[in-house]
């Protein structure tokens, strides 16, 4: 483990072309790495194809790379065909609603309060005051 510090720290004073050719090739032996492992999981789950297979009989059960892509794109399709009417439904119901506001006619009638009814507050007699 100190080996593996000390490198590190030699790496950190190194000049910036030296860490650039570092960091490139981490990320190289990173990328073979992730790609290594993703073909050997493709291999894992995929079926393998049958050999004797025509090309026209396993693009119509979707057992080559196309017909697994036609498939998937039809059932993403139709799910956002889905959606979008979903959508397309709430937007015309808001739409709807708000028109019926904007159309709706709003009447106020304000209506005068009889005069008999009308009393004055009582108010104190206020002194007259001289000025100066």
């Amino acid at each position: 483990m100190p080996k593996t510090l000390s490198k590190l720290k030699k790496l950190q004073r190194a000049d910036d072309a030296t860490k650039k050719r570092w960091l490139f090739g981490a990320t190289a032996i990173s990328m073979i790495l992730v790609i290594t492992l993703w073909v050997f999981y493709l291999n894992m789950t995929l079926p393998s194809i049958n050999k004797e297979t025509k090309p026209a009989e396993a693009a119509g059960n979707g057992e080559d790379l196309g017909g697994t892509f036609k498939n998937g794109f039809r059932v993403i399709g139709g799910d956002a065909q889905k959606q979008f009417e979903g959508i397309k439904s709430q937007f015309n119901q808001y739409f709807n609603s708000v028109k019926s506001g904007v159309l709706q006619n709003n009447e106020v009638l304000v209506e005068p309060k009889a005069t008999e009814d009308f009393q004055p507050p009582a108010s104190e007699e206020i002194p007259p005051t001289k000025l100066p």
